[in-house]
């Protein structure tokens, strides 16, 4: 029995043993009086706990245990537990709006109707409101199943743009750090950083490729060059071709220098030779001649069609190609 019930049981009792004694007493009325309120209190704890026991036994048919408690009020206007049972009815009530809630909730979220995100959305909105409610569980538990599902969607679009050769690189890069800010689950990180990171090394390749030929033309001030070059060194420094461009400036300031030293000896050539834009002229014969190899300008040594490559290219004298007839006729 429960305490309400042991203590009205021990009140009868006493009743019982104080009748016995006063039974011809004035007192008796009263005694008797006495015992029936507390009978009918036990009965009506008793009652409580037989609703309870019916009530718990409904499980999550909230709405039939409620009835069973607004049946007995009925019945029973003035019991004497009316107040707990009204109190067992509000939190019953307070149940069954709950679970109305989450039935409202998990309807939207189970339509493919409504969007992902929007879906997504309605379930942070619902777990904020009530964290520690009865169904926070199943709900944060599809939260994150759609979250991953919203990931992978998100992956699929990603990957569309990342991975498309027609795409600037730039917009490639972006579409996979705009997936790296949006991502919840954290599933397909790895796979886009290291997509990103490989995009990345080819977007630096691909500069490289612009600064490489930027600072191989002949007819490009070799100071201009040189100053291309550290401005790539100084946007990574720790690139991959960081220490490429590290030594292509050392070999363009090797040219200044052999362009300064040129510069002094035709000066002191008393007027015999002229210098002029990389070019040596000698005022007997008229023969002009470049003044740098092609090592020199480009620290390495050529093939025969990188040789024709870099010869079409060189603009020295005001000529426009240096190849000999024979080497055009070859083509």
């Amino acid at each position: 029995a429960g305490e309400g019930q042991k203590n009205w049981r021990e009140c009868i009792l006493l009743c019982d043993a104080l009748g016995e004694q006063l039974n011809d007493s004035t007192w008796a009325s009263k005694i008797e009086n006495l015992r029936s309120g507390c009978r009918k209190r036990d009965e009506d704890v008793r009652a409580l706990d037989t609703l309870n026991m019916e009530a718990n036994a409904k499980g999550k048919r909230y709405g039939k245990a409620k009835q069973l408690y607004v049946s007995y009020l009925e019945a029973n206007p003035d019991s004497s537990v009316r107040d707990r049972v009204e109190d067992r009815i509000d939190v019953l009530n307070k149940t069954i709006q709950n679970q109305r809630d989450w039935e409202d909730v998990s309807a939207y979220i189970g339509s493919e109707e409504n969007r992902l995100k929007k879906r997504i959305n309605s379930l942070k909105e619902y777990t904020a409101q009530d964290p520690t409610g009865e169904y926070v569980e199943e709900a944060q538990q599809k939260l994150r199943d759609l979250e991953e599902a919203y990931d992978k969607m998100l992956w699929v679009e990603t990957i569309e743009q990342s991975e498309n050769p027609t795409f600037n690189i730039d917009v490639r890069i972006s579409a996979l750090e705009k997936f790296l800010q949006e991502n919840k689950s954290g599933k397909y990180v790895g796979n886009a950083k290291a997509q990103r990171e490989a995009l990345r090394n080819e977007q630096e390749r691909i500069l490289w490729q612009e600064v490489v030929r930027y600072s191989e033309t002949p007819t490009t001030p070799v100071r201009e060059r040189i100053s291309k070059l550290k401005h790539f060194v100084s946007q990574r420094p720790s690139g991959q071709f960081a220490e490429d461009a590290k030594a292509a400036i050392e070999r363009l300031k090797a040219l200044l220098a052999e362009e300064q030293r040129v510069r002094r000896r035709i000066a002191a050539s008393g007027g015999m030779y002229v210098y002029n834009n990389g070019m040596i002229t000698d005022r007997r014969t008229g023969l002009t001649w470049c003044a740098f190899d092609s090592y020199l300008e480009l620290g390495r040594c050529l093939t025969y069609r990188s040789a024709m490559q870099y010869l079409e290219k060189l603009r020295c004298g005001g000529y426009n190609d240096w190849r000999l007839p024979s080497e055009k006729a070859l083509e």
